[in-house]
């Protein structure tokens, strides 16, 4: 005959105490509280990499249009406005879906001694281009980031 006692301690052995069972609740709530905790940090940091991914994009095609542009007509594109979506593919005007305005800037660089870098012989005549490339969202025209680039006259010949 088995007495009640042993059959106890057989019970005992085969789960969890009471108390191992909070400890591990109280573990698992600890670290669902700091997952949740830092999604919003996670999502915005994922919003900005969006953003920035997409003003490369603008960026990239501006100046890839700058750069097929004649250097005498580039003063052309000083003070233009461009649109572009939430994805960066260039709308009209007026667009409701326009997320981005990009501003182009021209100014001439007069003086190689500001520039960080070695420019062509060109820059030093005045046949060159700080193109300077301001972006914006549209739902935050106070926060602007701006792009630089340089561009000299390839042809070497003073522009009219």
């Amino acid at each position: 005959m088995i007495s009640s006692r042993n059959d106890s301690r057989a019970f005992r052995s085969s789960g969890f105490t009471l108390i191992e069972v909070t400890i591990s609740l109280g573990i698992v709530a600890f670290v669902m509280v700091s997952l949740v905790g830092l999604l919003p940090a996670g999502l915005s940091n994922f919003q900005t990499a969006i953003s920035q991914t997409i003003e490369s994009q603008i960026v990239q095609g501006l100046s890839e249009e700058i750069a097929l542009t004649d250097f005498s007509n580039l003063s052309d594109l000083a003070g233009k406005k461009f649109t572009y979506d939430n994805s960066g593919i260039s709308t009209i005007a007026g667009d409701p879906a326009t997320i981005y305005t990009a501003t182009v800037k021209l100014e001439a660089v007069d003086s190689l001694a500001s520039y960080p870098v070695r420019l062509q012989d060109s820059a030093a005549r005045n046949e060159a281009y700080n193109v300077r490339i301001q972006i914006s969202r549209v739902n935050q025209p106070q926060q602007i980031n701006q792009y630089s680039l340089i561009v000299a006259n390839k042809r070497g010949h003073a522009s009219p």
